[in-house]
């Protein structure tokens, strides 16, 4: 072999490991990049009014799947009016608040409107708490009258916290981006009162500000103290927890968004 031929030969190793050297640098700018980006996009998003529900430093981020999860579960019959208003309690704290007739703040659920969250999983029945948050309640039953909620998802799910809907952002698997950031367009004053954060309690999402509250709602999983008095709480569920447990369970990506959609319907039932 010719000096030629060497030489050719280690220019030709000296270039390879030159490009691979090239392209992972540019690989680890480009993730440099992108967190730098989402970083940014998280400051704006707060600045904006990104509405959210502050997650307590002791909730682990538990069963994080990045694979597409099959949409296997059949759609759930609409509960028949008779259905939803005979509806009994099924959690304990549920029924301590009914008892508790002398606590004006605390409605007897029987006698107030309902709402049915129909999912794919399982209907959860809704009973509010009109003493304590009226503002919350009509804002909540006229935007499910309006058909508002229907087609939106539940975009954050965190097992042993809470699980959120109710951003019209949602209705789009193209917005993605934007899941969290959406609203009805008006607010909600602050109407925070001494309920506390139970499981299966409904409460009120809202960003920096407390009178922020639009559309955006989460259903406890688990009870949580700190969140009390500083979110509205305004109903609790009848019936349905396990669909929550359900929900809360699903495989999920690095933003707490379920793998697989799972859409609302919202059905107001009244006397």
């Amino acid at each position: 072999m010719n000096k030629n031929k060497i030489l050719i030969i280690i220019l030709s190793l000296l270039l390879t490991v030159s490009f691979m050297f090239i392209v992972s640098s540019c690989k680890s700018k480009a993730e440099q990049y992108r967190e730098a980006y989402l970083e940014e996009k998280a400051k704006e998003d707060a600045k904006k009014g990104d509405v959210d529900v502050k997650k307590p430093e002791d909730v682990e981020k538990k069963d994080v799947e990045k694979k597409d999860a099959a949409e296997t579960t059949p759609p759930v019959k609409e509960l028949t009016k008779e259905e939803a208003m005979n509806a009994q309690p099924e959690l304990d704290y549920v029924k301590k608040y009914l008892e508790n007739t002398d606590d004006k703040a605390i409605d007897k659920l029987f006698d107030s409107p309902r709402i049915a969250i129909n999912t794919k999983y399982g209907n959860i029945v809704i009973a509010f708490f009109k003493n304590a948050a009226p503002k919350h309640v009509d804002n909540f039953i006229k935007l499910s009258k309006e058909g508002f909620y229907d087609k939106t998802i539940f975009h954050r799910v965190i097992p042993g916290f809470m699980i959120q809907g109710g951003d019209p952002n949602t209705k789009d698997p193209s917005k993605v981006a934007m899941y969290g950031t959406g609203g009805p367009g008006t607010t909600v004053p602050a109407e925070f009162n001494k309920i506390p954060h139970d499981r299966g309690i409904l409460s009120m999402a809202r960003s920096a500000d407390p009178n922020s509250a639009g559309s955006q709602f989460f259903l406890m999983h688990q009870k949580y103290p700190s969140l009390d008095n500083q979110y509205s709480v305004f109903g609790a569920i009848i019936k349905g927890i396990d669909v929550v447990d359900k929900v809360v369970n699903l495989p999920r990506n690095e933003r707490d968004l379920p793998n697989e959609r799972v859409e609302m319907t919202m059905k107001v039932y009244e006397k």
